[in-house]
């Protein structure tokens, strides 16, 4: 596989056979090697994979119990991604304005996440290092980054070196896409964390006890007596 190449595949659950899913070209043609772009621009369509797994129903494919995946070779190595779907939003510009390409044209919508990653990300400490520590950004890209920010108002030289850096790697689609499957799987942590706290607190909470009104209680009993009276 070439560098910049993807095959989309379907594989059963039931008895792990693969099905190529093939694209058609400008010229009417079928093709199964695929840029990421191309791929991610037909998957972003749907919310889930059960909802792409029920289109390919419809249009002929004898899909079921199953699962799609997307394969790449990297250091002669086959490599193995997950789709993405239409949750993904920063990604549905980036790969419908850059199909057929592995890498992003610098206009509006890659100046956008450019900024969006030195500035937002960039400042979100505890969301940044989950992303290196799980891979989902390199350590490199990290560094540049965090250069970036300390000398961008001490030395202008060094932030236009690192700058630079930072703009050739976020060229590549699949950084950028990494970075935003990261965000959301941090995102999920961090709902999934709340809940159980929520939940643990909830169970920590006494249980309150109502006391019941003496047998003998008369209602209104209780202003009767007057210190004022005596």
């Amino acid at each position: 596989m070439e560098k910049g190449l993807y095959t989309f595949k379907h594989i059963s659950t039931l008895d792990n056979v693969e099905t190529i899913i093939k694209f058609i070209d400008e010229e009417g043609k079928e093709k199964e090697k695929l840029s990421l772009t191309e791929i991610d621009s037909f998957t972003l369509n749907f919310d889930s994979r059960e909802n792409l797994l029920f289109y390919m129903q419809e249009i002929g494919y004898d899909f079921y119990n199953s699962k799609f995946i997307i394969e790449y070779k990297n250091n002669n190595k086959i490599k193995k991604i997950d789709p993405v779907f239409s949750d993904q939003e920063n990604l549905k510009e980036l790969a419908l304005n850059n199909q057929g390409s592995y890498k992003i044209k610098k206009d509006a919508s890659y100046y956008k996440y450019l900024y969006y990653i030195i500035r937002d990300i960039a400042n979100n400490y505890n969301l940044i290092w989950y992303l290196v520590k799980n891979k989902y950004m390199s350590s490199w890209l990290y560094e540049n980054v965090t250069r970036y920010n300390i000398s961008i108002s001490t030395d202008v030289e060094a932030a236009h070196i690192y700058m630079t850096r930072i703009k050739k790697e976020l060229t590549n689609y699949k950084v950028i896409r990494d970075i935003e499957i990261g965000i959301k799987e941090y995102e999920k942590l961090i709902k999934t964390n709340a809940n159980e706290k929520e939940t643990n607190q909830n169970e920590e909470k006494p249980k309150v006890k109502t006391l019941k009104k003496p047998r003998h209680f008369i209602e209104g009993q209780g202003q009767l007596f007057n210190p004022d009276n005596y």
